[in-house]
């Protein structure tokens, strides 16, 4: 889920531009 993978990357934490494709990135397959 989108939620442990947040858990698991606290890296995305304060890189908001990596944060955003990830986004758009869990979307593409979640959505």
């Amino acid at each position: 889920t989108p939620e442990s993978l947040h858990q698991r990357t606290p890296l995305f934490i304060g890189n908001r531009s990596l944060v955003e494709k990830a986004e758009e990135f869990i979307k593409t397959y979640d959505g």
